[in-house]
């Protein structure tokens, strides 16, 4: 089973703990490292500790960068994991 056939769980669970309502936005997906074609954007170790350290914290990370897009990639990509009143427009 490859990176996309795991997506479809993935986000079932995610929804199921009550969390990333933005995920019913398919332009959203598409802006994180989820999105198709997004797969190699970030390493797969480092994005897995990047969300784990991100929940760890209660929501509150910084993310520095050079490359404007990616930064952006991954603070959409960490948004999906914050509760819907830690989450901005």
């Amino acid at each position: 089973m490859g990176f996309t056939g795991l997506l479809e769980p993935f986000l079932t669970s995610v929804k199921r703990i009550g969390i990333a309502s933005t995920l019913s936005d398919p332009g959203h997906i598409q802006r994180t490292a989820f999105g198709t074609g997004s797969e190699a954007t970030f390493d797969p170790n480092f994005l897995a500790a990047a969300i784990t350290v991100h929940l760890e914290s209660g929501g509150v990370s910084i993310v520095l960068g050079d490359d404007v897009g990616l930064v952006n990639r991954m603070i959409d990509t960490l948004a999906l994991f914050l509760q819907d009143g830690g989450r901005h427009p």
